[in-house]
């Protein structure tokens, strides 16, 4: 909940109060509660297929179109899991040319100028990319005993001439200057109804094993907030949570192998039906101690984390 909460509900509103889970131990130990805490987390929290809790698992980064990439990794003894087709920066599998980021746009930040992905919206495939969709390369990893993941964002619609924002404007919250874009409003039911439908044709048209989401931006707390009257405080985010999980519940748990979840909301939520909750940083020079420090500190608590590897290299003998 909101630490602002301060409204009146309307005929057939519904609200909730969060899950919150608390262990009791005793003793002086922290190992000790800390390995009880995971232990209690792997039996009740992390989801299981066929009863089995998801082992860990190898994946990379792949572009969705040629098989090459892949073939790489197998003919070298490395097999994947699970290929990852992500954002894709300066090529992104969603139409992005246009909007307010990246090269020629609008936007006044300087950081945003050369991020052309951020220009989120319909989450339809590029066909000019990508004209027999992610069929051909999907059904190629099942073939080889791997499974497909594909990057999502709903929760951010950066571009303002996509359809949602010319078409369902009464569908989006206002963004602010930290939203980075306007936000999908979840707790609208007619808009949650067309997402759950949209997600459900691309999952089964597209052949997606797994769903990650992700979240940019500062999260859509500013624009709850913007939204609601001053004896509503706090519903729009109720309803916008609450719209969220059975978002969850209705198209991923039952069409699905995993989800996979990198939101800006900062917390650990025990209800959404999560097999990794996100990684922790990004791939880069600088980010390598922040990967081993957050690692370590996080896992402590956390049955699970991932962990991105900075780069493959190759030890050869001497000659």
């Amino acid at each position: 909940m909101t630490r602002i909460t301060r409204f009146s509900l309307r005929p057939g509103e519904k609200v909730r109060t969060p899950l919150i889970a608390i262990l009791f131990w005793q003793g002086d130990d922290v190992v000790r509660s800390q390995i009880l805490w995971r232990r209690w987390y792997r039996s009740h929290v992390l989801p299981k297929t066929d009863g089995v809790p998801q082992g860990p698992i190898k994946q990379i980064q792949v572009g969705g179109g040629s098989t090459e990439e892949v073939e790489q990794f197998v003919v070298a003894g490395i097999k994947p899991d699970v290929c990852w087709r992500d954002a894709g920066g300066s090529h992104t599998w969603y139409p992005s040319r246009d909007g307010p980021y990246g090269p020629g746009g609008t936007t006044t930040n300087p950081e945003f100028t050369t991020m052309g992905w951020l220009n989120t919206r319909t989450w339809e495939l590029d066909r000019e990319k990508y004209p027999q969709g992610f069929r051909p390369f999907s059904d190629w990893c099942r073939g080889h005993g791997m499974q497909f993941l594909l990057w999502f964002e709903p929760e951010r619609v950066g571009s303002p001439i996509s359809w949602l924002a010319t078409m369902h404007r009464e569908w989006l919250l206002p963004g602010t200057n930290t939203t980075v874009g306007d936000i999908f409003e979840l707790g609208n039911p007619a808009a949650r109804a067309w997402l759950i439908n949209h997600l459900d044709r691309m999952i089964k048209t597209e052949g997606i094993d797994w769903y990650r989401e992700d979240m940019n931006g500062g999260g859509p707390l500013p624009a709850w907030r913007n939204h609601d009257g001053p004896d509503r405080q706090g519903i729009t985010e109720n309803l916008y949570v609450q719209g969220h999980l059975q978002l969850w519940d209705e198209t991923l748990t039952v069409r699905l192998r995993g989800l996979d979840e990198s939101r800006s909301y900062r917390v650990v939520d025990f209800e959404p039906p999560v097999d990794r909750p996100g990684s922790i940083a990004k791939p880069s020079e600088e980010a390598r101690t922040g990967h081993q420090l957050m690692t370590e500190g996080i896992t402590i608590a956390l049955e699970r984390r991932g962990s991105a590897v900075l780069r493959y290299v190759a030890i050869l003998p001497e000659e």
